[in-house]
């Protein structure tokens, strides 16, 4: 299954940087282990679904692109980067579901940017990039390139590894 990885670093305001070392010095934990514990307590609210049924990412696409979403299940975690440990966000499908037509809706690059985007303004973390990992779903009609043997699609300016078919 494909999924999107959001990469983020360390906060970018002075008081977050405070948060960030009380929590270290209280906890007898290193910097890097405090600034992911931080971005997970920041994150963790956000992926609780309101009375309605929206987390906090579905009504930014909604405030954003004007639909209404269900995402894939979204997790936290950790990357390398020079040496570094910092947090990410993980989105684990390729496709949300719109909630008026129940069709699917690819996240789009402009989405995951907004999303990274909006994150890095409101909550203070410094959002890095996005990298889209695994096989992707084939789309009707859409075009298969097979690529050292083995079947591409060509979407968002890039190759992506498909899914094998079935029956072709």
């Amino acid at each position: 299954m494909a999924k999107i990885e959001l990469y983020f670093g360390n906060p970018t305001t002075d008081k977050e940087w405070e948060m960030v070392e009380a929590e270290a010095h209280a906890g007898d934990i290193c910097i890097e282990s405090a600034v992911i514990q931080d971005f997970y307590s920041i994150i963790k609210p956000m992926l609780v679904k309101t009375k309605e049924g929206d987390n906090y990412f579905e009504l930014v696409i909604y405030r954003l692109f004007d639909v209404l979403v269900t995402l894939p299940r979204i997790s936290m975690g950790a990357y390398r980067h020079n040496g570094f440990v910092l947090p990410k966000m993980t989105i684990h499908g390729e496709y949300a579901k719109d909630k008026e037509t129940h069709e699917k809706i690819m996240i789009s690059d402009t989405m995951i940017e907004d999303l990274g985007s909006e994150f890095e303004y409101k909550w203070n973390f410094e959002y890095f990039d996005f990298k889209r990992i695994g096989k992707v779903e084939v789309l009707e009609n859409e075009v298969i390139y097979l690529l050292k043997n083995k079947p591409h699609v060509y979407r968002f300016g890039s190759f992506m590894q498909a899914k094998r078919i079935k029956n072709a």
